[in-house]
Parts: structure tokens; sequence; C-alpha cells
């Protein structure tokens, strides 16, 4: 028997100069033709193809090639693409897609850390505030370190990445620090330590960010990354000697969310298509809140915090490694629980939900600008006037409407050389924005 060899379509006269762009174009925006599991033959088979749909078309039809192509570029640098032509199977994209849950499920987890913040000042007086901190400090910071993780997937350690974690980072750590040395002399009659390497309160995640980006890109390029920092994770409560310098402590108990952000992001956006899931992860967050609930004033809520060694928390060694896993492990099953759990559609956003997804772009502002303000509050006799359970209703709606007033456009704006004192240095592309930009321009 003799095998019958694939014979190519022959090209037809006069086929038309747009198509031959359109299959170019094509054809540019997928690479080379080597690393797709298709013979030249059936490539040019496919262009033949493309070609006869769109001469049998009417000339109306056919002059809306052109913007099919606006849409598809558009696609390709933010959007879902959808081709005749498919990658082979077992591929993976490398740039995920950015949903507006995403900026959403950031901004109310920055509302979380303000209420847990201000409510916090209360929890020697008020059982709801007692109960709102232990839950919110559960969950809350997982979250912010799970997205950020997602956000610095593709930062790389190169000039781009340090400009960008000095710019974003440590140029507004030192200008808040300076903020809170000042504030905590005039309200609270300290002398400053004029130390850096040990943060005033609630400044320790711009340090521990910093360093999570640093070493993210070295943990990219090793096997079982994740296992790695959950062995030194549990290891760093053997030791209170690091205990707040640079907030290794932190950045240790916490650096597994952060690997293991991008995975789980991508993965959060699928669920959320699935009712189901987005009832298991409200199912989760109940649970969570029946526990605090249930447990008041013996929930042990110290482990969540992530700075304390084993000694310090008074327990083993076998002890605190078991209440360490349990931390991070609850930790990030309700920060799941919570992402899935956030209302809202696919691409189908109300206006609520886009101003949330805006604020979500800006959440440094309320995070740092609530800072001082704290210290300000702590001095004045508010804290201790009307009764305990509606001044926590009035500190919860307050840090609320703070959150939304610091991300308010003139707000921003006033307090800008603050929160980004460096914005008016130029900014360096990173090698991945620059090939993409190359391919963008090639296209």
């Amino acid at each position: 028997m003799v095998a019958r060899a694939h014979t190519c379509t022959p090209r037809t006269p006069g086929s038309s100069r747009q198509v031959d762009s359109l299959n170019g174009r094509l054809l540019a925006h997928f690479g080379s033709l080597a690393n797709w599991p298709l013979s030249s033959c059936r490539i040019e088979d496919t262009i033949q193809n493309n070609r006869k749909t769109v001469h049998s078309r009417t000339t109306p039809e056919t002059s809306s090639v052109q913007p099919s192509f606006e849409r598809s570029q558009n696609a390709v640098r933010g959007r879902t693409l959808r081709t005749s032509i498919s990658p082979r199977q077992g591929s993976h994209r490398t740039e995920p897609t950015r949903q507006t849950w995403i900026d959403q499920s950031r901004w109310v987890a920055i509302v979380l850390v303000v209420v847990g913040h201000a409510v916090g000042m209360l929890r020697n007086d008020s059982a709801l505030a007692l109960a709102i901190s232990n839950f919110v400090y559960i969950f809350h910071i997982p979250v912010l370190v799970v997205l950020a993780g997602w956000g610095a997937r593709n930062l790389q350690a190169d000039g781009s990445g340090l400009s960008k974690i000095t710019r974003q980072l440590i140029a507004p750590y030192i200008v808040f620090q300076l903020i809170a040395f000042l504030f905590s002399f005039i309200f609270e009659d300290t002398n400053p330590s004029w130390t850096f390497v040990e943060q005033t309160f609630g400044l320790w995640f711009l340090v521990a960010l910093a360093l999570w980006r640093l070493v993210g890109p070295w943990f990219r390029g090793i096997k079982n990354a994740l296992l790695i920092s959950v062995v030194i994770s549990l290891l760093a409560g053997l030791t209170p000697s690091i205990g707040d310098f640079l907030s290794l402590s932190r950045v240790l108990f916490f650096l597994p969310m952060f690997l293991i952000g991008p995975w789980l992001v991508d993965r959060i956006s699928e669920w959320r298509s699935d009712p189901r899931s987005r009832a298991l992860g409200l199912v989760v967050l109940s649970a969570g809140l029946t526990v605090v609930i249930v447990f008041g004033e013996n929930f042990w809520r110290l482990p969540f915090l992530g700075n304390l060694s084993y000694e310090s928390l008074e327990v083993s060694n076998v002890e605190g490694m078991l209440w360490r896993l349990l931390a991070m492990g609850s930790g990030l099953l309700m920060a799941a629980g919570f992402m899935l759990a956030l209302p809202g559609r696919p691409n189908a956003p109300t206006g609520i939900g886009n101003f949330i997804a805006d604020a979500g772009r800006d959440t440094m502002y309320p995070y740092l600008l609530h800072l001082p303000l704290l210290t300000v509050v702590g001095a004045t006799p508010f804290v201790d006037m009307g009764h305990p359970t509606l001044r926590t209703a009035v500190f919860v709606a307050v840090a609320t409407i703070l959150c939304i007033v610091t991300v308010w456009r003139p707000v921003r704006l006033l307090t800008r050389p603050l929160v980004e004192p460096l914005w008016f240095l130029p900014r360096i592309p990173s090698e991945h924005e620059r090939l993409k930009a190359n391919s963008n321009s090639t296209s």
C-alpha cells in the first residue's frame, strides 16, 4: 500500500492584500510555525480557507476585517484572544487575565486593615470590637500578600525591579517612618528612635513587600520553592533574635503565601465562574466567623500575626510549628474564601464595582494615610466616649469613609508627595515590558 502524500491547496489568483495582511499578522502574533503542531501545508490550507471565506463575503462585511484586528490587538494586550489557531495542548499563558475582582479584593482587604486597626483600640472594652479584630486578622493580610505575589509574578531582579521597589516601597516607607516619629513625639510624648531597621506600627508591610519582591525571582527559579518556603517559615519561629529587624519574622511567616499568589489568583479567577465555588467561599468565611464568636475572649490571635517566635508564644518548638502551620493554612484558606465570596459578576461590574476596582489601584493611600491618624485619635478622648458597641460601630463607619476619601482624586493629588515621593522620576521599563512593547510594534 502506498501512502498518499498530503498536497497543499494551490493558491488562487486575485487574492486580497487585506487577507494577506490578515494572515501575516496572525502568524506574527503567534510566533514561528515551528512552535505549532501544524505542517506548513496545513498552515497554507488555513490561509487559503481564510481567503475563500473573505472573498465569499460582500464588500460591507469585508470592511469589518480591519476593526476585528484592532479588537484582537487589544485582546493580546490584556484580554482573551479567540482565533481559529490554537496553541498546542499543555501550553500555559504567561499573562494571566486581570479582572476587576482582583482590584476590588485589594481595596476591601485594605478597608479591613484600617477597620481592624481602628477597632483594635477598643478590644478591651467592646466584645464586638474584639470579634471584628480577631476575625479580620485571620485573613486580611493573607489576602494582600497573595495579591501582592500575583502582582509581582513578572517582576525581575534587574534595574527596573529595584527601581520599582525604591519608588513604590522604600521611599514612602522612609517618609512615613519620619512622620510616625514626629506624631509619636507630639501626641504620645515619645522620643524618636531614629532607626529604620525596625518599623513603627503598620509600616512593616512595606519592608516585607520589598523583601518579597527581591527574593521572589530567585524562588521562581528553583524546584519545590513553595515547600522550601514553608520549611523556612517553620524554622524562623525557632529563634526570637530576628524579631522586628526588617520585619524578618513576618517576612518569612507570609513568604509561602506570596509565592503561591500567582497560582492561587489564577485558580480563583476560574473558580469564581462557578456558583458552587462562590458559595463554598462564603461557607469558609462563615465557619471562621463562627469559630471567632464561639471562642470569644479565648480566641488566640497571636499565632496569626507572624511576628512572634515559639519562645515568645510560650509554647514548645513542636507545638509552635503546629500552631504556625494552622495559622498559615487557615489564613490562606479564608483568604481564598474571601476572594471567592466577594460579590460581583465577571466582566459585568456595577457602578459601585467600578468604583471599588478603581480604588483598588490606589490602596497605598488609605493604607499609609490612616497610620498617623490612628496616633492622633488614640490621643483623644474619643476612644472612651459612649457605649462600647456604639463606639465600635462609629469607628467601623469612620474607617470605611476614610478609605473612600483617601482614594478621591483631589486627596490623592494633595498627598501624592508623601505617598509617592519619587513620582516625578522617569519610570524604567522592565525587560518583560520591553519585550511586550517590541512584540506589539512588530505586529
